[in-house]
């Protein structure tokens, strides 16, 4: 079955899990704040809904890791759980292996980077 694990090396709590992300307690967390496992066999990573799919399951499951959207008015904690989320996500992605999830990704992070300037 394939499977990809998020790990945080960021402090951060683990939260509850969602239907696809739940959390690994096979595996000590030893500096890492947590793991989800996302089990992604039912999808075809050489096309390209395949890929995004895969990529917003390890979105979602990196905000939900990382503590979920912190209040706009706390710069601090809003910073580190960007920071968080893009560290998971960024890792996961690497992880997975995928060339086609891995431009897509890389794509849209530049995009998204270029629209905030």
């Amino acid at each position: 079955m394939k499977t990809a694990t998020l790990a945080l090396a960021a402090a951060m709590s683990l939260a509850a899990g969602t239907a696809f992300a739940q959390p690994d307690t096979r595996t000590p967390m030893s500096e890492e704040a947590g793991r989800v496992v996302l089990r992604y066999s039912e999808l075809d990573l050489s096309r390209e809904d395949g890929a995004r799919t895969l990529i917003g399951r390890i979105e979602l499951a990196a905000r939900v890791v990382c503590g979920g959207e912190p209040s706009p008015l706390s710069l601090g904690e809003a910073h580190r759980f960007r920071s968080c989320v893009t560290e998971a996500t960024s890792r996961s992605i690497t992880r997975v292996g995928s060339p086609l999830v891995t431009a897509i990704y890389r794509h849209d992070a530049q995009r998204q980077l270029l629209a905030r300037r």
